[in-house]
């Protein structure tokens, strides 16, 4: 459509400059003359338009950033020009590769112009460069580069923000895995504030004072986080929320975790790229076997295959699950305060 438009304009002026050359033959007057010359002169101007390079603009950004899904993100460019006979009067510049659709459009007299793009990004992953699409118009002819900005983009998983984690961080350090031990540790004398229950009253009345069982008690379990990346329609936003959960908690503790899902080069190498690239997976990834562990399994979804694995991890851990009725519940609850 927008290309029949130009035709169009294009033979309507051919129309007119033909037209006024005609007026001017038959009547040879200034009137007639006038108008053909300024006709010529405004096809010359735009045909030397044509020949004014865009190749030689030059883009320039920082190396990288780092942003998340659904937050606005403003991605400065730096466009240089070296200095031509004719400048460039207009130019539209459209970041358009799928994922960026933004235009920006004003004068061109300048050899250089930065330009704030206000981006928005809708999915996650790693870009290396951008498309840039340079369009300078005049009111007859108009044409088109394309070149490459060589860019590092690492969109991250939609940010949420939890003020409050108190709650979920106190199942973090819950009672140790396995049956309590009652070995005896100590005795040493009755302290005030020791529980009665662990006087040893026969010791006590052989040493005439209150002497007091110290027990020894079992070994915290290890916690360990697990992202289960199974195939489900609520993937990414499962994924988001586990990842806006452990940003926060990892702030204040240590926390190791596993992602298991497609483009993640091993399940314990957990980085911001990481989390970008991650995609559910097709089949379903080896899980190594772990052994008096606390697990806090995360999942988008409780289907047989999941349930099946997570009765297999009880067996020899103590595994808390959330799946993302619960993370939307947690969120919810906290934002709502």
């Amino acid at each position: 459509m927008r290309r029949m438009k130009g035709a169009i304009k294009i033979i309507l002026f051919l129309f007119l400059y033909l037209l006024s050359f005609a007026y001017a033959g038959i009547f040879n007057n200034d009137i007639g003359w006038t108008l053909f010359l300024f006709l010529t002169l405004f096809l010359l101007l735009c045909l030397i338009h044509l020949l004014i390079p865009l190749s030689r603009i030059v883009a320039e950004s920082p190396d990288s950033l780092t942003t998340h899904v659904k937050q606005s993100t403003k991605l400065p460019i730096l466009f240089s020009y070296p200095r031509q006979i004719f400048p460039i009067i207009q130019l539209n510049i459209t970041l358009a590769d799928g994922w960026i659709a933004r235009q920006a459009t004003g004068l061109f007299f300048m050899r250089q112009k930065q330009i704030n793009f206000q981006w928005t990004p809708t999915q996650r992953g790693l870009y290396e460069e951008v498309s840039i699409r340079y369009q300078s118009s005049n009111p007859l002819f108009s044409k088109t580069y394309w070149a490459t900005l060589k860019k590092k983009i690492l969109v991250l998983p939609q940010y949420h923000r939890l003020s409050n984690h108190f709650r979920f961080q106190q199942a973090m350090h819950n009672q140790p895995f396995g049956e309590p031990t009652f070995t005896i540790k100590n005795y040493r004398p009755y302290r005030s504030g020791d529980a009665l229950k662990n006087i040893d009253w026969k010791l006590s009345s052989k040493q005439t004072t209150l002497i007091y069982r110290e027990q020894e008690h079992a070994q915290p379990a290890e916690p360990i986080w697990l992202f289960w990346g199974n195939p489900s329609p609520q993937f990414e936003e499962a994924l988001s929320y586990y990842y806006s959960l452990q940003d926060r908690v990892k702030q204040t503790e240590q926390i190791q975790q596993y992602l298991f899902g497609n483009i993640v080069v091993a399940s314990s190498q957990i980085d911001s790229q990481a989390f970008a690239n991650i995609q559910p997976f097709e089949e379903r990834p080896f899980v190594k076997r772990f052994k008096g562990k606390e697990l806090f399994f995360f999942t988008p979804e409780l289907d047989s295959p999941t349930l099946e694995l997570i009765e297999y991890l009880k067996k020899e851990n103590s595994v808390h699950v959330y799946d993302l009725p619960f993370l939307q519940h947690l969120f919810k609850t906290d934002e709502s305060r």
